[in-house]
């Protein structure tokens, strides 16, 4: 979590642009209507929680050019626990930008509703788990950062304009 906070790509790519879509959707689609705000709030946090799986990708194969993938060979815990612990570092990375896109729609947009918070709160959980380990399969499979981005773009298209 601490590599993650010092990146300076990581805190724009899960913070900055994920409520900079917040504004945008709010500002194009919106245009000011309180009961439009949470249909456009879960199209933003269905980005948000998608968008986990970039760092994820892009971090284990700069640690495998790096060489820092070897170093961890030697770590008195097995590859399961990291992975795990990957994931679990990237839901509590995730949960505050969440947070604040509920906060902006409600106090910025004036959001009437917030809904099923319980239900919000369990899917935004297994969206998050979900392409995170999307995200460590995608890292397991290519072996340069260009193949990772490629595969990262292509998965990601299909998320957004191929909805299941």
């Amino acid at each position: 979590m601490r590599l993650a906070m010092r990146n300076r790509a990581f805190l724009f790519f899960s913070l900055i642009m994920p409520i900079s879509f917040l504004f945008i959707y709010a500002g194009i689609f919106g245009r000011g209507n309180r009961q439009a705000m949470p249909y456009l709030l879960a199209e933003v946090l269905a980005l948000t929680v998608m968008g986990s799986f970039w760092g994820l990708s892009v971090q284990l194969v700069t640690f495998r050019e790096q060489g820092i993938l070897r170093r961890f060979r030697v770590a008195p815990i097995g590859a399961s626990a990291m992975l795990a612990s990957s994931i679990i570092s990237n839901y509590f990375l995730t949960i505050p930008t969440v947070v604040i896109e509920f906060y902006l729609s409600r106090q910025v947009f004036h959001m009437s509703s917030m809904g099923n918070l319980l239900g919000v709160f369990v899917l935004i959980t297994l969206g998050i788990a979900t392409f995170a380990t999307l995200g460590l399969v995608i890292a397991s499979v290519t072996n340069t950062m260009q193949e990772t981005q490629i595969i990262n773009q292509i998965i990601w298209l299909l998320s957004c304009f191929f909805p299941a």
